[in-house]
C-alpha cells in the first residue's frame, strides 16, 4: 500500500476510537449534537453527570430523554469482513502508533546522550573551577538549561516510550543517569554563581521594570484561541472551558506538527498596539509563557531562540529566557499570571496575579516583525493544562 493511502486508512482507523475511552467503538452510538460514542461509555457518563448531562466533545446540552441512536455506519466499516473486520482496524492503529513511538523514542534517547555529554564536560569545568577559586556567570556556564532539556525530555519519554517493548529498556536506564548528573550539576552551579544585575545588557535584551502601571491599565484584553494546526499533537484546547491540556491517547494527526516540543502558538497575531492576557498556571508542572515571531522554527523551543521571548517556571528555577540567555527571577512563580504586550513601546512584560498586582519581568524589544502569544507545557505529562480565564 503507498504512503497516501496509509495515511487515509489510519486517519479512518482514527475516527473508529470512542473519545471517552479510546479505544475502538463498541456498539456505536450518535447524540443528537452528532458526536458518537461506545453505548456503555455515554450510558456511564449521563449516569454521573445526572439530569445536567453535556456532551462530552462540544459541551451540548443533553436533554434528559435524550435518544441514543445507533450509527449504522460506523458499526458497518468497524465489522467489514471482507478487509479482516475489526482486527484489522486494531492492527492499522497498533502498527501506526508503534512505528511512530518508535521513531520519537530514538531521537530523543539521541539526544539525551548528547546532553549527557555537555553535562560530562560541563562538571569537569566545574571541579576545575572550584579548584582554582574562580566564580563563574551564567553566560559561561548554561547549568539550568541542559537541566531543564532534560527534565522535559525525560518526562516526555515517561509519557510516549511508556508502552514499549523490553528492546529499548537499556536505553532508557540512561535517563536515570542523566538525572543524578544534572542534580550534581545544579548543586555546583548553586554553591559558584555570582549576581547578573549589574549589567542588564549582557542578558540578551532583558530589562526590569520598563512597562508603567498606566501603560499597563491602558491595554485592551485578548481572548485567545488556538487551532491544531499551530500545536504539538498532544495538546488539546477546550474552547469551553478556556483550557489546554496534554493527553495521550489523541488521534495521530496527518498532517506535520506545528512544533517539536510540547509547545502552542495561538492564533492572534500582533503588529500594533498595547494588549494582555492571561494564564492560569497551578495545573501544570512545569511551563513556559511568552511570545515569538509568526515564523518560529518548528525545532524551536520558546525563549531558546533569537526570535522568541518568554519566562519559565520548571523545577529547578523561575527565570526569564531569550536567545538561550537565562536571567533568574527573585519572585516566587505565580499561580496566576498576566502578559502584556506593547508592540509600540517595544515592552513585553510579565505580572502576577489577576489584576497584575506585582511586576515580575520586563523585555525591551525592537519588534522587527508580527508577533503571536506562545506556550510551552514541559514534557507530555497526561493532565499538565494551562487556562486562559477571562476577566
Amino acid at each position: 500500500m503507498t504512503a497516501p493511502y496509509e495515511d487515509i486508512v489510519t486517519f479512518v482507523a482514527n475516527q473508529l476510537k470512542c473519545p471517552i475511552c479510546f479505544d475502538m467503538f463498541t456498539d456505536p452510538v450518535t447524540l443528537e449534537c452528532g458526536h458518537s460514542y461506545c453505548l456503555q461509555c455515554i450510558k456511564t457518563h449521563l449516569k454521573r453527570t445526572g439530569r445536567k448531562s453535556n456532551c462530552p466533545q462540544c459541551r451540548a446540552e443533553l436533554r434528559p430523554d435524550c435518544k441514543l441512536h445507533k450509527n449504522v455506519t460506523i458499526s458497518t466499516i468497524l465489522e467489514l469482513q471482507e478487509v479482516g473486520g475489526r482486527k484489522m482496524w486494531e492492527k492499522v492503529l497498533t502498527e501506526r502508533e508503534e512505528e511512530l513511538s518508535q521513531d520519537a523514542l530514538q531521537s530523543k534517547l539521541d539526544f539525551l546522550k548528547q546532553e549527557m555529554e555537555k553535562i560530562k564536560m560541563l562538571q569537569a569545568e566545574f571541579h576545575s573551577l572550584i579548584q582554582n577559586g574562580t566564580c563563574f556567570t551564567r553566560d559561561n556556564i548554561r547549568t539550568y538549561e541542559s537541566s531543564s532539556s532534560v527534565e522535559m525530555l525525560s518526562s516526555s519519554l515517561d509519557c510516549e516510550g511508556g508502552s514499549q517493548s523490553a528492546d529499548n529498556s537499556s536505553s532508557l536506564s540512561s535517563v536515570t543517569h542523566i538525572d543524578k548528573v544534572v542534580k550534581n550539576s545544579e548543586s555546583a552551579s548553586e554553591e559558584n554563581r555570582v549576581s547578573l544585575s549589574e549589567d542588564p545588557d549582557s542578558l540578551g535584551g532583558f530589562a526590569e521594570g520598563g512597562m508603567s502601571a498606566a501603560t499597563a491599565l491602558s491595554a485592551e484584553f485578548v481572548s485567545l484561541s488556538f487551532s491544531p494546526g499551530l500545536c504539538h499533537r498532544r495538546l488539546v484546547f477546550l474552547d469551553q472551558r478556556r483550557r489546554m491540556e496534554v493527553r495521550l491517547s489523541m488521534p495521530l494527526r496527518t498532517r506535520v506538527c506545528r512544533f517539536k516540543a510540547c509547545q502552542c502558538m495561538a492564533e492572534q497575531e500582533f503588529t500594533t498596539g498595547r494588549h494582555y492576557w492571561d494564564i492560569e498556571t497551578s495545573a501544570c508542572s512545569g511551563w513556559a509563557a511568552g511570545v515569538a515571531y509568526t515564523d518560529m522554527g518548528q525545532d524551536e523551543r520558546l525563549g531558546r531562540s533569537k526570535s522568541s521571548w518568554c519566562i519559565e517556571r520548571s523545577s529547578v528555577s523561575f527565570s526569564a529566557w531569550h536567545d538561550s540567555s537565562e536571567t533568574p527571577l527573585k519572585q516566587r512563580h505565580p499561580s496566576r499570571l498576566r502578559v502584556l504586550l506593547d508592540m509600540d513601546a517595544g515592552h513585553l512584560s510579565f505580572w502576577s496575579g489577576a489584576d497584575g498586582e506585582a511586576e515580575l519581568f520586563d523585555i525591551r524589544v525592537e519588534f522587527r516583525a508580527p508577533v503571536r502569544p506562545v506556550f510551552w507545557l514541559f514534557g507530555t505529562k497526561p493532565g499538565n493544562a494551562l487556562s486562559f480565564p477571562i476577566p
